[in-house]
């Protein structure tokens, strides 16, 4: 959250690298599966949660040692991961499925399913309205749902082929 570093995920290279930003270099490269697309922190910074394109696992890394914490199976092909700044759950999604899954953050257990009804690319959050941002590029559409509520309460008409979004004061 000081905004010191920052994450290079390498599909082609299956690793993560650790970028300085004040010094401007490569601090560390991490080892991951194949085909790593996105991460996201846990709320205290400690945990990065790995998705990846090929591989049916979620990996946990520390990302201050680079070291592996664990890895989880749950499906292959997720596209997009979502950690709730307040409660830590892992929110996954992806774009050939329906639903998005939500994991407990030690087990990676799911505790619950939000329907969305169409496949997700990405997903944010909102720390003022509280709310969950689904981008559906099938649908054309941002999905809106309460995180508390976990439905969907509204959509938003975006255009076509919306695949990442950022929402300003994003926790």
């Amino acid at each position: 959250r000081a905004a010191r570093s920052a994450l290079v995920f390498k599909q082609l290279s299956s690793s993560v690298s650790v970028i300085d930003i004040v010094g401007r270099g490569v601090i560390r490269t991490i080892p991951t599966d194949p085909d790593p697309v996105r991460g996201d922190f846990n709320r205290r910074g400690d945990r990065l949660y790995v998705i990846y394109e090929t591989s049916p696992y979620v990996t946990v890394i520390n990302p201050d040692t680079g070291a592996v914490i664990k890895r989880f199976p749950v499906r292959s092909g997720m596209d997009a991961i979502k950690v709730d700044p307040n409660t830590d759950l892992v929110y996954l999604g992806g774009k050939r499925e329906l639903a998005v899954g939500i994991y407990e953050p030690f087990s990676l257990v799911a505790v619950d399913f939000l329907h969305a009804g169409t496949g997700i690319a990405f997903m944010a959050t909102d720390g003022e309205e509280n709310s969950l941002y689904l981008v559906s590029p099938a649908a054309n559409r941002v999905l809106v749902s309460p995180r508390i509520r976990r439905r969907i309460a509204g959509e938003l008409d975006v255009g076509d082929g919306p695949v990442w979004m950022s929402v300003m004061g994003e926790i």
